[in-house]
């Protein structure tokens, strides 16, 4: 992708499968060996797809936002209809998938208003519970996500006992 330079409206459209692939991945082998399925080269591929998907999300809205301040709406050009239903979705899946890590419980906090919904506020509580150490809280909230995203929230679970089992 990087190669064929291409625009940011292709690039969100390949990336928005293969994070659900990745995903999906990572919750469904994650009990085969490691000979057949990489988890640690999985999450990093996952990790670094999500943080470029984000990125592009933040850099169409400045664009966005500084080509309309300018008055300039012929070079401004709409990427919402690619990401406006999806957005939310991959923003909680950034925080779950970090779950407990402050940076990604501040990029949910300063999500604007119309990005932050009910299932991002939803990804931040189970977030800020962990990293509270209110593991009751958390594991009560991971029933109300989405499949995909409680998938993914399901992979915590085993640090989450080894943590309470060592008190």
């Amino acid at each position: 992708m990087l190669i064929q330079r291409l625009s940011p409206s292709h690039y969100i459209s390949l990336l928005q499968p293969i994070i659900r692939f990745y995903t999906y991945s990572a919750y469904n082998l994650c009990e085969h060996t490691v000979s057949q399925f990489d988890p640690v080269l999985n999450n990093k591929h996952l990790q670094e797809s999500l943080k470029r998907l984000l990125k592009l999300y933040d850099e169409i809205e400045y664009v966005s936002k500084k080509c309309l301040a300018d008055g300039d709406s012929n070079k401004h050009v709409d990427y919402k209809h690619l990401y406006s239903d999806c957005r939310p979705f991959f923003e909680a899946l950034y925080i779950i998938f970090n779950l407990g890590d402050i940076s990604a419980i501040f990029r949910g906090l300063s999500l604007e208003k119309k990005w932050r919904t009910e299932v991002v506020v939803r990804a931040l509580e189970i977030s800020m519970a962990v990293l509270r150490g209110n593991w009751y809280r958390a594991c009560k909230r991971i029933r109300k996500l989405p499949t995909l995203l409680a998938a993914i929230a399901s992979l915590h679970l085993p640090s989450i006992r080894r943590y309470i089992s060592s008190f």
